[in-house]
């Protein structure tokens, strides 16, 4: 099967670490100043999982349905403020875990 990491034939391009394909933050940052959607992750000995970002002045129905798509998981927004008289729990779940995320 031409293309597959069993292929032999291919380079090792795709057995690249961690380290070695991230971003330095000055370019996350002018990606993010271009509209363009990036791939934010959290340290590997936490969760070690990553978000798809985009700013949201930027976001089209087009990015949202990637996100929904391929990113199958939520998609969560910060909105500017939060009303005052807003019911309920801002987070759905309590928890002690440092590292769980609160929903």
């Amino acid at each position: 099967m031409t293309g597959s990491p069993a292929d032999p034939t291919l380079d090792d391009a795709w057995r690249l670490t961690f380290r070695e394909i991230v971003s330095p933050i000055e370019d996350v940052i002018e990606e993010a100043r271009n509209g363009r959607m990036f791939i934010l992750v959290d340290d590997e000995d936490r969760e070690n999982e990553g978000d798809l970002v985009i700013p949201a002045q930027m976001a089209t129905p087009e990015a949202i349905n990637f996100m929904a798509k391929f990113g199958r998981g939520l998609i969560c927004l910060a909105p500017p403020s939060f009303p005052r008289d807003i019911h309920g729990p801002l987070s759905l779940v309590k928890t002690t875990n440092v590292f769980s995320a609160r929903f």
